[in-house]
């Protein structure tokens, strides 16, 4: 932020100046916080009190002995410690958290060309996504996340977007402060608490019938996926991760041996499997089956393979089973669990397949990022991501998880997944994804730029508009037969239509400069 001729003396001064309780002046080099602060304006830099800041103050913070200008974004609760978390308005991630005793001084005044300029404390670019996220977290001294809550504030929008998000009862959780003080209404707290129990509930009906599937499939390894996995492995709660099924990995020499057992354990499977080989076959589309409990409960999804999708998601990726086994480690329970790193690439891949559809698959990351913090191995990830050629897919769910949480992730790892300029197909999942779009086919746009040639790219779109009959009846479960030309007369309207409303949201993101 000073200019490089500046001395750490010249530093000590200015400091020492602040923690006297008077201004100071410093000039800008960078463009991080364009355009409301441009490179060579002189900022007035004023003492304050790091416990009365709120969301989109802009402020000198000591980073690593280097000054930055940056706008307070949010605080956050990591080992037990409060950091605060800063963000240039014209950077694409948040700032390493630091200590609010870095906090050196507030910007209270701006000078461009000897004229001053108004000092904004909006934070561009905050959409109704990255407010719901930001509030899903506990923020010491910043209740829902630091959002100015006035007296016409939505709270029938923002409680029933943070439900459909599947965000609420991180939502009650994390936000306990405002609830009892009733600064949320009575009517909106009640409704998050609902949803917190009702999650719980839910919940531990779920983990018992875990628990059910892990007795009868004794003796065979499986990992349980998703949020299975992640409600009793890596949230604080059962109650903060809802989910609807359980799904688990097993091997694919084990499958037959896995039918069998649920079947005579009294499930009924609903999806039809080609077992005449021994194993279910190999598929570049769907590699799973549905296990339906005759007396009710949640459906089983047994998978033999990560990706599962109605996209030949094959064509571009090629990830590697037997090393996503040979990593996973053994739980304190009666189950396996994917090492940290490939349950990154998996809630990565998983998240861009869906779309990012709900918020929920962006919070997932977060939270094991959060989790395993300590012990992730970047190196391997990111190893992993160019063998399995996923490194496109990967890179942009861990920045887009990066923008909208304030989740850290290291520079070099991300620098290290990119290593080429993105395509047309790329910036346009950015710009709409920034924007906060979330359409059906939106990461469609990530696998058909991860094909290389033009070729593949044509050949990949062909095959998501008209994969083979026998997929779609894998999918639907139905007789093959019953596949006729109407269904993929519906596919193909869903997709222009699709492609329509992409184009509509893209105009209007460019229109409002997202």
């Amino acid at each position: 932020m000073l200019p490089q001729r500046s001395s750490s003396e010249s530093r000590e001064v200015l400091a020492a100046e602040l923690a006297g309780d008077r201004p100071v002046s410093v000039f800008v080099q960078t463009s991080s916080m364009c355009p409301a602060i441009m490179p060579g304006d002189r900022l007035t830099v004023s003492p304050c009190n790091s416990v009365h800041l709120h969301r989109g103050d802009m402020l000198l913070v000591d980073i690593n002995g280097e000054w930055i200008a940056h706008r307070l974004l949010t605080r956050r609760s990591l080992d037990g410690q409060v950091f605060i978390i800063t963000r240039g308005d014209n950077s694409a991630c948040p700032d390493q958290p630091v200590s609010p005793d870095a906090v050196l001084g507030k910007v209270t005044g701006i000078s461009r060309n000897g004229r001053e300029i108004p000092v904004s404390g909006e934070v561009p670019g905050l959409n109704r996504d990255e407010a719901l996220l930001l509030a899903s977290f506990k923020c010491p001294g910043m209740p829902l996340g630091g959002i100015n809550i006035t007296p016409g504030f939505p709270w029938k929008t923002f409680v029933e977007s943070a439900v459909t998000e599947g965000l609420a009862p991180l939502l009650c959780e994390n936000n306990r402060e405002m609830i009892s003080d009733d600064r949320i209404p009575a009517e909106w707290a009640a409704r998050l608490e609902k949803e917190r129990l009702s999650s719980l509930a839910r919940t531990v009906l779920f983990q018992q019938e875990l628990n059910t599937v892990a007795t009868i499939l004794s003796g065979i390894d499986f990992i349980p996926l998703k949020g299975a996995y992640l409600a009793g492995q890596v949230y604080a709660s059962p109650a903060l991760r809802p989910f609807s099924d359980i799904d688990i990995l097993v091997k694919r020499t084990d499958f037959k041996t896995a039918a069998g057992r649920l079947i005579q354990a009294g499930f009924t499977q609903e999806s039809r499997v080609d077992l005449s080989s021994g194993m279910p076959p190999f598929s570049p589309y769907l590699n799973s089956a549905v296990f339906r409990k005759n007396q009710g409960g949640p459906d089983i999804h047994v998978h033999w393979h990560l990706l599962n999708s109605i996209r030949p998601l094959f064509l571009s990726i090629n990830m590697d089973m037997d090393d996503i086994w040979k990593s996973a480690r053994k739980n304190t329970g009666s189950f396996m669990e994917l090492s940290p790193e490939h349950l990154i690439i998996h809630l990565a891949e998983h998240a861009v397949r869906h779309s990012f559809d709900r918020l929920i698959l962006i919070r997932d990351i977060a939270e094991v990022l959060d989790k395993f913090s300590a012990i992730i191995d970047w190196e391997k990830l990111t190893s992993d991501c160019r063998t399995f050629n996923l490194q496109r897919i990967v890179y942009y769910s861990l920045l887009l998880t990066a923008r909208k949480t304030a989740v850290q992730i290291p520079v070099t790892a991300l620098e290290a997944l990119m290593t080429q300029a993105p395509g047309l197909c790329e910036r346009l999942f950015l710009k709409l994804a920034n924007g906060g779009a979330r359409h059906s086919e939106l990461g469609s746009l990530l696998y058909i730029s991860n094909s290389v040639s033009w070729k593949e790219k044509a050949r990949l779109v062909l095959q998501m508009v008209f994969p083979p009959r026998s997929v779609l009846a894998y999918a639907y479960n139905r007789e093959a037969g019953s596949i006729g030309l109407g269904v993929y007369i519906s596919r193909l309207v869903r997709g222009l239509r699709s492609l329509s409303l992409a184009a509509g949201q893209f105009l209007k993101a460019r229109k409002q400069g997202t």
